[in-house]
């Protein structure tokens, strides 16, 4: 059995030319049996586990205790309390007690980020977000001409007479989350959590990463290939010009950036006013 169980975990890399992960891979099987050792594979906090039974999966600390019925297609594992999981090929999110907290009705979720999910129904652009009592908030129009795209399969292969190896994966994710209840779309456009517009960067600058202690950092593109950065609050307002060659983000008020020649930059690290500090 442990040599089945290191099997399957290759297979899904050999089916899909990629490396498997936790959170693709379930396995089906209609003998409830060797699911107790195979599911382990799978194993979460908390002694949670994703147990399948035939075309069905299910969650439950072990195969003769489970929080949920087998009535689900694929699962991932639990990130946060929370798994998504997909029936008829839409996915919903179940709690931890195995509570449908969302039904499956969208096409691609993203994990949970500060109590929100980022949601699209037709994979082909992000709608917009849902919060764990199931309320939407559309993206405004002003986001429509910006699409993500994207596609999921549920595989199901089998093994043998009795064995199936199903797995959910997600080609493109959904890459958006939040971060001090911004979220930064399409490098360009901070949302709150209500889905609206705060600003949109433009001149060429763009933000590659997240808020951090109320600042975000942005790149402005100078041309041939080069960058520089700075700072804009959580208005949009720049706070920091983006003249520096490169930028961290602030770690307990202090930024590390480089400054002067750029083929023998110097390390500088500023406060959040843009001030040197000795």
């Amino acid at each position: 059995m442990k040599t089945l169980s290191f099997f399957l975990l290759l297979l899904p890399g050999i089916i899909l030319g990629q490396r498997p992960t936790r959170d693709t891979v379930t396995f089906v099987l209609q003998d409830s049996s060797p699911v107790k050792r195979i599911a382990r594979c799978l194993h979460y906090q908390k002694k949670l586990y994703l147990l399948a039974n035939w075309r069905c999966v299910a969650y439950g600390t072990s195969a003769d205790n489970l929080i949920t019925p087998y009535r689900y297609d694929a699962g991932r594992v639990f990130k946060n309390g929370y798994a998504i999981v997909t029936r008829d090929r839409l996915k919903g999110i179940i709690d931890s007690t195995g509570k449908e907290i969302i039904p499956p009705k969208y096409h691609t979720l993203s994990n949970i980020t500060e109590g929100m999910f980022f949601f699209s129904r037709s994979g082909n652009r992000l709608d917009g977000l849902v919060d764990l009592k199931g309320k939407e908030y559309l993206l405004p129009k002003s986001i429509d001409s910006h699409t993500w795209t994207s596609f999921s399969m549920v595989y199901n292969e089998p093994l043998g007479d009795s064995l199936f190896l199903s797995i959910m994966t997600d080609y493109l994710p959904i890459p958006y989350h939040f971060s001090e209840s911004l979220a930064v779309i399409d490098h360009k456009i901070v949302i709150n959590k209500k889905g609206e517009c705060i600003f949109i960067l433009y001149n060429g600058e763009e933000a590659p990463g997240d808020y951090r202690e109320g600042l975000l950092r942005i790149s402005k593109n100078q041309g041939w290939s080069l960058k520089t950065y700075g700072f804009v609050d959580r208005t949009g307002k720049t706070v920091i010009s983006p003249v520096y060659h490169s930028a961290t983000d602030f770690v307990n008020g202090i930024s590390i950036v480089t400054t002067g020649d750029i083929k023998a930059p110097v390390e500088k690290k500023i406060d959040k006013q843009g001030k040197i500090i000795d």
